[in-house]
């Protein structure tokens, strides 16, 4: 509940939507039950999350839950953000893991280094071209940066699909 009540307070959810939970003991079960073994994964719509019983105490059950909390607020009534960027920057903004170097360093390092191919195509359809590791860690370097210095509410407004430039 503690999840919950602090997702929905920084992002401005006055009525947070009930969120079903479903744990697998195995990904071999949650393959079996759900289709998916691979990852956890938040069904936008019901909404609902499904998560292996080894993930439910690490940051995977709380980055599952702002896809799921924010999924009524979400662009037109899309369930996410098509802007991959932003849904992906927001859940792990809002749910940082617990590595040793924060997200702003990680995304310095893949600056500097040149291991991102191309910036601007982290804001397009290409998210997913680039590793997972790379991709998120700069789009939670950003949504971070946006949390903490602008009021919750305009992000909010361009997660529900407002244009950057008018909010």
């Amino acid at each position: 509940i503690f999840h919950i009540q602090e997702i929905s307070d920084k992002l401005k959810i006055s009525k947070p939507p009930f969120v079903e939970i479903y744990v697998y003991p195995s990904e071999y079960e949650k393959k079996i039950w759900f289709g998916s073994s691979t990852s956890d994964v938040t069904d936008i719509y019901t909404p609902s999350i499904h998560i292996e019983l080894n993930n439910f105490f690490q940051t995977t059950l709380r980055h599952e839950l702002v896809h799921a909390l924010s999924s009524k607020e979400a662009y037109w009534g899309l369930g996410f953000h098509p802007n991959m960027a932003l849904t992906e920057g927001l859940a792990m903004a809002l749910a940082p893991d617990s590595r040793t170097i924060n997200a702003d360093s990680r995304a310095a390092f893949l600056i500097k280094k040149n291991l991102i191919s191309d910036i601007n195509s982290l804001f397009s359809p290409a998210f997913w071209k680039e590793a997972n590791q790379r991709a998120y860690s700069l789009a939670e370097s950003f949504l971070s940066y946006l949390l903490e210095n602008y009021p919750q509410k305009n992000l909010m407004q361009v997660y529900q699909g407002e244009d950057f430039k008018t909010i």
